[in-house]
């Protein structure tokens, strides 16, 4: 969903979802897939190239302390 924030141009969703993901994923001790890594990387290049570095840890960091279900409503926005 990160990376489909960024393709649309939504450059501040796609940190705290990406902050929401890796949250989760470390919650719930979940591994990151080979084919997850490689999109989280090049999501977070192309954020890098748009906005400052520091914006994107500030913005993943709020994604991080989103609840589940705050962490939905930024996912489904990023698809309407």
């Amino acid at each position: 969903m990160a990376a489909l924030s960024v393709a649309r141009g939504e450059l501040d969703r796609a940190p705290l979802l990406l902050g929401a993901a890796e949250a989760a994923r470390e919650r719930l001790e979940t591994p990151v897939e080979r084919f997850e890594e490689l999109l989280h990387v090049q999501t977070l290049g192309r954020l890098e190239e748009q906005l400052s570095g520091s914006r994107v840890v500030e913005l993943m960091t709020e994604g991080a302390a989103l609840s589940l279900d705050e962490a939905v409503e930024h996912a489904r926005a990023s698809i309407d």
